[in-house]
């Protein structure tokens, strides 16, 4: 085999290596559409030390409808759930205008409360860098 043809292997074998690698790493950051949708719950949830059944209730406490909500515009916003697939992680099931409501309550919030603002901002720093 002259020098060249060894070269050339190496560098197949080289190149077929690393991609590889990048395959296995990107598998490996993969999510699946349910790991994001329970990693933006535990997020928000841990957040606020609450806990999904405290949530999940037909109860209008501000604290609870805010981390309702902040679910809500993640798992829309950052998971690209569909609306109706949102409305329906919820009990009772939520009907899409619902969960549009609350998308718009949240980014209202974020513009006139400047202690959401820093709520919210950290929270999508903690999202965004979870589902990288």
């Amino acid at each position: 085999m002259n020098t060249q043809t060894q070269e050339r292997e190496y560098n197949f074998n080289e190149i077929k290596a690393i991609t590889e690698i990048k395959i296995k790493m990107e598998e490996r950051a993969q999510k699946t559409l349910g790991e994001k949708i329970e990693m933006v719950k535990d997020l928000v949830l841990g957040y606020y030390s609450q806990t999904w059944e405290q949530i999940n209730v037909e109860d209008r406490k501000r604290e609870l409808v805010k981390s309702r909500h902040l679910i809500t515009y993640f798992m829309r916003k950052k998971v690209n759930l569909g609306l109706c697939e949102i409305g329906r992680m919820f009990t009772p099931s939520k009907d899409h205008s619902t969960i549009t409501h609350s998308i718009r309550t949240v980014k209202n919030w974020r513009d006139t409360d400047a202690t959401f603002r820093n709520e919210f901002e950290q929270l999508e720093r903690y999202i965004n860098f979870e589902l990288k």
